[in-house]
């Protein structure tokens, strides 16, 4: 079984790759479509949490049923986030890295105190 300690963002890359493939999704890649799905799968999530108050938002996550339903929309937005990264042939981590290090020179660290 794979787990986050035993797979790179590239392997999880080609398992959501693979599973578009298998089922002839890779045909509907347009960049605007795929980022339309991203915002209304994550309408969805923010839809698991609609009427919570922060104390109810805090206790969903020993929910187990509440919890479930919450982990397969934020696959779900993952799906679409890396489907765009791969349309776009970008590098995850790399474009991580960087946008890290220009909000690194925005925003320095807080001296902890």
């Amino acid at each position: 079984m794979i787990s986050d300690k035993t797979t790179t963002v590239d392997q999880l890359r080609q398992l959501l790759m693979d599973f578009s493939r298998g089922r002839n999704w890779h045909k509907r890649r347009n960049p605007q479509q795929l980022a339309k799905s991203l915002i209304i799968e994550s309408a969805e999530l923010l839809q698991e949490y609609q009427w919570m108050n922060d104390r109810s938002a805090q206790s969903s996550l020993k929910d187990i049923i509440k919890k479930k339903k919450i982990v397969y929309e934020l696959v779900d937005v993952l799906y679409y986030l890396i489907t765009l990264f791969d349309v776009y042939d970008v590098d995850i981590t790399k474009s991580t890295q960087k946008k890290l290090q220009e909000l690194e020179f925005r925003y320095p660290k807080v001296n902890k105190k």
